[in-house]
């Protein structure tokens, strides 16, 4: 499991810090946040969202440049509604897995989204050919495709809950992951609202 990023700036601590106090919990399915979010999943908002992700993912990750931002921010984007996701939540999961460094590996995962190369390769083969071996799954923008199809699957699985299934299969650490998860997801989220709220008032 992926440890902590040093890249994990004061500023994003200081925030996390802060909404912690207000909101302890956060459900993924049923909070405000996360209706509001999923009313704006269309194409006409795909700029806002990604201007999100860009300003947060800098904030986590401070050592990568603009244009690594916006490719990320750009993978998540499309990836997400290519599979019917809720962008946040991907992104909160590549966060909290990675660390948006996308050599990232350990324990057999790689890339962005750490994905588990042994138990998922036939399934990733099936999926797309082109990758047959982790070095290829490295790559960010196969990497993060395939997690969100791998999400996409687990949260049918799930039951269409995110809640259960950020629990069944993301939150092996127990509930610190969780809660990382939900923290990335409504800093996220909030920052997209206050965007949408602008561009509508």
């Amino acid at each position: 499991m992926r440890r902590v990023s040093i890249g994990l700036s004061l500023v994003l601590l200081v925030v996390l810090v802060a909404v912690a106090g207000a909101e302890t919990t956060l459900s993924l399915d049923g909070s405000r946040l996360a209706a509001f979010s999923r009313r704006y999943l269309g194409k006409e908002w795909s700029a806002a969202r990604q201007e999100t992700m860009i300003d947060y993912f800098s904030i986590v990750n401070r050592s990568l440049s603009q244009e690594r931002l916006r490719r990320y921010a750009v993978y998540v984007d499309r990836s997400a509604a290519q599979y019917g996701l809720d962008p946040f939540v991907a992104a909160a999961v590549m966060i909290q897995r990675s660390g948006l460094d996308w050599l990232s590996k350990g324990e057999g995962e790689y890339g962005l989204m750490r994905i588990d190369w042994a138990a998922n390769k036939t399934w990733i083969v099936k999926t797309d050919p082109r990758i047959k071996e982790p070095r290829i799954l490295m790559k960010p923008v196969l990497n993060v495709r395939m997690g969100c199809a791998l999400m996409a699957d687990r949260l049918t699985l799930s039951g269409k809950s995110y809640d259960e299934m950020i629990e069944r299969f993301y939150g092996r650490d127990g509930l610190s992951v969780a809660e990382e998860l939900q923290l990335h997801y409504r800093n996220m989220a909030r920052s997209f609202r206050e965007k949408v709220e602008a561009k509508r008032s």
